[in-house]
């Protein structure tokens, strides 16, 4: 699936996290390939409550998929890394992942670039067919309650 456009910009959105990370060692074509494979992951995680790809792109999802994309171009071009480098570009994944999952869960709200909330897809939520329904349970006093001797005969 080709993208029509992209969550973040590798030149400017990306290149803003990887300030050490030039041309010369990966361009922005090598760069976009990772935005694409970040953006995917967003939609892949967020497709059950929103309708996605965003045609507007709300500016967290923008946040999320530049720090996903400099863990990838991170991780590419890194091969091997001190501790404290590995753990700093574990921190840029960590940090998109939380901040993603923090929108499934709810915990975070997903705005558009003026300010209004994205509202999610209809298909979201739980669908009960139990409305106006009674319960069954809890209609005697459970000194009452009896062992069924023919359950197996009841479950056929």
């Amino acid at each position: 699936m080709s993208r029509t456009y992209s969550y973040s910009n590798a030149d400017t959105d990306v290149r803003e996290i990887l300030t050490k990370v030039s041309d010369a060692i990966m361009d922005d074509t090598d760069v976009a390939y990772w935005v694409e494979q970040s953006d995917n992951y967003i939609d892949s995680k967020l497709a059950f409550k929103y309708d996605v790809p965003f045609t507007t792109t709300p500016p967290v999802i923008t946040i999320i998929s530049a720090h996903l994309t400099a863990y990838f171009v991170l991780r590419t071009i890194k091969l091997k890394s001190t501790e404290s480098e590995e753990k700093y570009v574990n921190q840029i994944k960590k940090f998109a992942t939380d901040l993603l999952n923090e929108i499934i869960t709810g915990k975070v709200v997903l705005i558009d670039s003026s300010g209004d909330k994205i509202g999610t897809n209809s298909s979201y939520g739980f669908n009960s067919s139990t409305l106006d329904y009674s319960p069954i349970f809890n209609l005697d006093d459970e000194i009452n309650w009896e062992v069924d001797p023919d359950r197996i005969g009841d479950l056929d």
